[in-house]
């Protein structure tokens, strides 16, 4: 059935929302999830993964399982625009060092508190971003 999470996840609590377009286009903009994956960092926290969970789980949103087709299903593009603000946190912004592919870890690099308004800035500039199916349009800047 459409909308029910899937059977074969852990039960999803009764008072979370499965991640829609317009939750993306709402709540899930890069430069909020900057700004969470930035907090959490400083806090301690270094896998991505755990990253992504606390930001979703902040809004009481859950994921549908992975398509593996980044920007085809409304899951998959939450992961996807976090993968980009990683992206940018490391280039060209400098604030963390490349995801370790392995351990899914990355860390906050010296003076990166000093950049976060240069990327939070970088990300508003393109916002509200349009949550679609289907590849990203490329924004002026990209």
């Amino acid at each position: 059935m459409i909308g029910e999470p899937d059977s074969d996840l852990t039960p999803v609590p009764t008072n979370f929302r499965e991640i829609t377009w317009e939750i993306g286009e709402a709540e899930l903009q890069k430069s909020s999830m900057a700004l969470e994956t930035f907090e959490l960092l400083r806090s301690g926290e270094t896998n991505v993964e755990r990253i992504r969970n606390a930001i979703r789980s902040k809004r009481k949103l859950y994921m549908k399982k992975s398509t593996g087709k980044w920007t085809e299903a409304p899951s998959d593009r939450f992961v996807n625009e976090h993968v980009w603000v990683l992206a940018k946190m490391n280039k060209p912004f400098g604030m963390i060092p490349p995801v370790n592919n392995r351990t899914r870890q990355t860390s906050l690099l010296p003076g990166a508190d000093e950049k976060l308004s240069a990327v939070v800035k970088f990300f508003k500039s393109n916002e509200p971003f349009k949550w679609e199916r289907g590849p990203y349009k490329k924004a002026p800047g990209w």
